[in-house]
């Protein structure tokens, strides 16, 4: 605060009475400026204890939010896993059933073989027979061929005979 100035002058005494007066009020907003600053400060402080909280609730979120995550992902890798079981199960039975029917496939093949090699082996008699028979035949035509052929010498002889003697 300032010194009292002791003056006669009626306008001193007058401005110092306002700059008394106006000192208190400066200490007077000065302390409201305090105690503004002060509730403010306390006010931030319980915006930033509820921006704790709602951080708090986030990860909480966060956290609950991860867990369902994680349970439902667990959940879908067991239905997946089930149904790759149940794949292979058929799979399985699938080529259980192929290998079966192959191999019945393979049984009437080798009967179908079989009775191939049968009739093969029955037109192989009937051929060889045949050829036996058309053998023979061609004998008996060769046979006839040199009977012929010696008639027919034995004509010329006879007609070269009768030629020369006539």
């Amino acid at each position: 605060m300032t010194q009292a100035i002791v003056s006669t002058d009626p306008n001193v005494a007058t401005l110092q009475e306002s700059v008394r007066h106006n000192e208190k009020n400066i200490d007077r907003l000065d302390r409201d400026l305090k105690d503004f600053r002060s509730e403010t400060l306390k006010q931030f402080e319980k915006v930033d204890q509820r921006f704790d909280k709602v951080d708090d609730r986030f990860e909480q979120l966060k956290v609950d939010v991860d867990d369902r995550f994680n349970q439902l992902e667990a959940k879908v890798d067991q239905r997946f896993e089930k149904v790759d079981d149940r794949f292979n199960q058929l799979e399985a039975k699938t080529d259980h059933r192929f290998n079966q029917l192959e191999a019945k496939v393979d049984q009437r093949f080798e009967k179908v073989d079989e009775r191939f090699d049968k009739v093969n082996d029955r037109f192989n008699q009937l051929e060889t027979k045949t050829d036996q028979r058309f053998d023979k035949i061609n004998d008996r035509f060769n046979q006839i061929t040199m009977l012929l052929v010696a008639i027919v010498g034995l004509i010329v002889a006879a007609i070269v005979k009768l030629v020369f003697l006539s």
